[in-house]
């Protein structure tokens, strides 16, 4: 990928989900008005929102990406939300943010201060965030607190998407995708990747683009992972899509569409 010097730290990638990302295709597409590195990225089909470092949080309305403030200053890694009024962002040292429609609002939500890595849910009252290096990797929101949960075996985890109440999936620096059914989590087999995995965005569990380091994309249907890009510079740290064939990627210090 062509560095295009319009995004600084963590860019947005434009990709139609079918092939690898061609550097005769790469255009800019916007200009960051942050300094800061970006982490994630999270949209409501009006807005796009990203965060980052040093309680970074910026929104794209179509036109502009705009910062607003968070009233944090830990990096935060991961974004979602039920609806426009009702975002989550979490990050470093236990930290969880909510935006009401208004303003941000944070503080420590995640018991022992461990470093969330990413959040998903379905609705206001079913939310599951992901923790980097914790006895507990995985919490869930039920609308009221939020609980931890173990998982034999695996400790760190990346990167988490909710397509239903019964069915969550969740990346991990092991190249492993973990899945929830409604009752117990469990290491998908086969493994995804032989890299690490930073981010996935699909429609079921069946279903989903896994994305990592050195640019490593994986396309998984059924329970085939297919690897469509790999051995790139660039780690590949989030994505998010609009639709099947239509997704945004962050990369690191790049912009291609």
């Amino acid at each position: 990928m062509a560095d295009t010097g319009t995004v600084h730290g963590v860019a947005t990638t434009g990709w139609d989900g079918r092939s690898d990302i061609k550097t005769s295709t790469i255009r800019a597409d916007t200009t960051s008005p942050t300094t800061s590195t970006l982490r994630a990225l999270w949209g409501d089909g009006s807005s796009v929102w990203a965060v980052g470092d040093a309680g970074t949080i910026i929104r794209y309305d179509g036109t502009t990406w705009r910062s607003v403030p968070s009233g944090t200053t830990y990096p935060l890694y991961g974004i979602w939300g039920s609806a426009g009024n009702a975002i989550w962002a979490v990050g470093a040292s236990g930290t969880a943010c909510y935006y009401s429609g208004s303003l941000w609002t944070c503080g420590a939500e995640f018991s022992g201060a461990p470093t969330a890595i990413g959040i998903s849910g379905t609705s206001k009252n079913d939310i599951w965030a992901v923790m980097s290096g914790s006895g507990q990797p995985v919490w869930h929101f039920d609308g009221t607190m939020w609980r931890g949960t173990m998982i034999p075996g695996v400790t760190s985890l990346s990167a988490v998407q909710a397509f239903s109440p019964t069915s969550v999936a969740a990346t991990s620096p092991t190249g492993d995708v973990v899945l929830y059914d409604g009752t117990t989590w469990q290491v998908a087999m086969p493994k995804v990747s032989g890299q690490p995995l930073f981010g996935l965005w699909g429609s079921s569990a069946t279903d989903y683009v896994a994305v990592g380091q050195r640019g490593q994309i994986v396309r998984v249907r059924g329970r085939t992972p297919t690897v469509l890009t790999k051995g790139k510079s660039d780690n590949i740290t989030a994505i998010w899509g609009a639709s099947e064939m239509d997704y945004w990627i962050f990369t690191e210090g790049k912009l291609a569409r």
